[in-house]
């Protein structure tokens, strides 16, 4: 296993633990270990265009003082 894991899901785990989606984690961390299922160690698979998980794209822009826009790829 790779020493760093992505994210496959969106949720409340508890109330102070939320799990975003894309989101990098250790792979020996304790809730990574706990439910492998919820991470998985391949970013494509989390780069499907199935709608489950899409990647977060930034669009840069060269203009002083514009503010870069968020859109799902």
């Amino acid at each position: 296993m790779q020493e760093f894991v992505y994210a496959r899901y969106t949720m409340n785990v508890t109330p102070s633990i939320v799990l975003t989606a894309g989101e990098v984690w250790r792979a020996d961390a304790p809730l990574v270990r706990a439910h492998p299922d919820w991470f998985s160690d391949d970013w494509a698979v989390l780069a499907r265009t199935d709608g489950k998980v899409p990647p977060i794209v930034e669009e840069a822009t060269a203009e002083p003082g514009a503010r870069r826009a968020r859109r799902s790829a």
